[in-house]
């Protein structure tokens, strides 16, 4: 079973009860039991720990954690599925914001605010794949228009401009001092993927002409 606030509270006060010796573990209802057992085995305490403290043997612990897994399925509807993925897309929106805000604000320094840029680009091609394998979206090449964010407001960056705010970032991270091999790589990383993005948007434009050509052949 999913906890919510009120259960995960009633739970740990149980669990403090019993270790404190406020509280017998007979006082407990089932669905009190199962309540506490989840949140230990949440917690990486041992079943024979769990066992010892409610007073009941192993085979209860496991036969419990059982009928837990059970109540805790999920079953995979349409309704379900369109839940999570509004729920996915809610969560990447707030993080996209949260970086929208760190780089359009005056107080972050620049090497900041461009790493913020690059990942705000870098969630929205690792969300639009999400999408792909969802099916919420096509999974055949698209033309990808990374969009970075100045403090002036929104605007659309050829592969070019992000390449030169990934040269401006690292000359700003050396002169700074803070040009670590774990920014390096990051950075090595971003031109990869760009130089990826601008070669897929060039094949899907070979594509787009030659088939053009063809039709112009055919009439």
């Amino acid at each position: 079973m999913s906890l919510n606030k009120p259960q995960e509270r009633l739970s740990l006060d149980l669990i403090e009860g019993l270790r404190n010796g406020t509280l017998a573990p007979d006082m407990f209802s089932i669905d009190e039991r199962l309540l506490c057992i989840e949140v230990m085995l949440r917690e990486s305490i041992r079943k024979a720990e769990i066992a010892r403290m409610l007073k009941v043997s192993d085979r209860t612990i496991r036969r419990d954690q059982e009928e837990i897994r059970k109540r805790n399925a999920i079953k995979a509807t349409p309704g379900l599925a369109r839940e999570m993925i509004g729920e996915f897309k809610e969560r990447s929106e707030n993080s996209h914001a949260t970086l929208s805000r760190l780089a359009r604000a005056k107080e972050t320094p620049p090497a900041v605010k461009v790493m913020a840029e690059g990942t705000a680009w870098e969630m929205d091609n690792k969300t639009i794949k999400t999408y792909q394998a969802l099916g919420v979206l096509p999974s055949v090449p698209q033309k990808v228009v990374a969009t970075v964010y100045h403090q002036e407001g929104l605007v659309e960056a050829s592969y070019e401009d992000m390449r030169r705010q990934i040269e401006e970032f690292e000359a700003n991270a050396r002169e700074l001092g803070t040009l670590t091999p774990e920014t390096q790589r990051r950075l090595t990383a971003l031109r990869a993927k760009i130089n990826k993005s601008e070669i897929s948007e060039g094949v899907v434009e070979l594509n787009a002409a030659s088939l053009a050509e063809e039709e112009v052949t055919d009439a």
